[in-house]
């Protein structure tokens, strides 16, 4: 009883560190990092409101990343097909 209560604090101070370092790394824009630590937080503990708030603001992040990612994508290829238009046109 004493040592799982014991593990059970370990696991919820070590899930709070991981938070906050999760937290720290999106501050410095390292959504990479934050990931990792949250990763490690949801292998403790997956059920936290804790973790899942971060998990869902980390996944949404990724999420407007992943849809930038693409609108630039599709900018640079019209780029591209103008510039090649241009050369074209101009032999």
């Amino acid at each position: 009883e004493l040592a799982s209560l014991a593990t059970e604090m370990l696991d919820k101070n070590a899930v709070e560190s991981w938070l906050a370092e999760g937290k720290t790394c999106l501050d410095e824009g390292d959504v990479s990092c934050a990931r990792m630590f949250l990763d490690k937080a949801v292998a403790v503990d997956k059920n936290s409101a804790a973790v899942q708030e971060f998990s869902g603001h980390i996944t949404s992040i990724e999420a407007q990343n992943a849809q930038k990612r693409e609108q630039q994508e599709a900018v640079n290829k019209q780029a591209l097909q103008a510039a090649n238009l241009c050369l074209t046109r101009n032999n």
